[in-house]
């Protein structure tokens, strides 16, 4: 087995400085990999290689956001680089979204009234909807997958931003990746996973259950070792990993999974919510209803009209 997911450790990244109260062990994320026979491990390995890797740009913005010698002139060369990028990154900058009162105009200007996590935000934001609506088939399914994600990942960001121990964009990004091991295996096998998604089931555990039954693995471990080619930092390996796993509000994969289980009761979600979950969920009620509809409505349009 040659391919193994990098030890988390979140004090050596940026991504984790914020989360001091993280304990997450290096074997967590290892032990969701070695509980699967080598075989199936490499058949994931291969599907994640034969998906389309992202935009080179994507891996190129990661690196210089988190690196702190980094310098706004690099970002926006990197940016200007890729037209079509850069044009939806502008734009989305605009946005009432993002709270700014005056027009932004250049993409120099951009990287420094937003900064680099909201950059990095940006970027990845648009490269995952461009994996999303790549192809023709299940363009339905497609779309609901993609809203889920959204969905999701402006959840996240609203439970990082009223907890305070993890960076709000870093938050955004793990919901938007949390679920891109089931767009690895529409991909691979559109039928038997269409099949899957109709059977009424639970978010959180049935659907698991399922995935297993039907593949012999199920989407977080694909959706990790993916973004871990990629090379994504390992907090967002783990939260992707992990994500059904720990719900814990102290550490990434549980904000993500809190957001999860919010925006599928919403309806923003193929599966529905067990009761034990939303009631885990309500007793420590952390996003604004209204808030949440009205930042969904307006991210979604600006990528609906990119």
């Amino acid at each position: 087995m040659a391919h193994r997911v990098r030890n988390v450790c979140y004090a050596d990244s940026d991504i984790g400085q914020k989360s001091d109260n993280v304990n997450m062990k290096p074997e967590t994320v290892l032990a969701l990999f070695t509980a699967f026979e080598d075989d199936l491990l490499q058949q994931v390995v291969q599907m994640t290689e034969e998906f389309p890797a992202p935009p080179t740009i994507l891996n190129r913005i990661l690196e210089l956001t988190n690196n702190p010698t980094t310098q706004v002139e690099q970002v926006a060369e990197v940016l200007a680089t890729e037209p079509a990028v850069a044009a939806k990154v502008l734009k989305q900058s605009n946005s009432a979204f993002y709270g700014r009162s005056r027009k932004i105009s250049s993409i120099h200007d951009a990287v420094i009234m937003l900064g680099f996590y909201t950059i990095r935000s940006l970027v990845v934001a648009t490269a995952a909807h461009s994996l999303y609506f790549r192809g023709q088939e299940s363009q339905q399914l497609r779309h609901s997958m993609w809203e889920h994600s959204l969905a999701t990942a402006i959840a996240a960001r609203m439970v990082a931003r009223a907890l305070r121990n993890v960076n709000p964009e870093v938050a955004y990004i793990a919901g938007l990746l949390h679920d891109v091991g089931k767009l690895v295996l529409l991909d691979r096998w559109p039928q038997r996973f269409a099949q899957v998604v109709e059977q009424p089931n639970d978010a959180s555990v049935a659907s698991l259950e399922i995935e297993l039954e039907q593949f012999g693995f199920t989407h977080p471990l694909v959706g990790a070792v993916l973004i871990d080619r990629w090379l994504f930092p390992q907090p967002l390996v783990a939260a992707v990993a992990l994500h059904h796993e720990v719900d814990s509000l102290n550490e990434i994969p549980g904000i993500v999974h809190y957001a999860n289980i919010f925006v599928s009761h919403l309806g923003y979600n193929l599966y529905t919510v067990s009761q034990d979950a939303l009631t885990a969920i309500s007793e420590e009620p952390l996003i604004d209803r209204g808030d949440f509809e009205s930042a969904f409505s307006e991210q979604k349009a600006l990528f609906d009209a990119a």
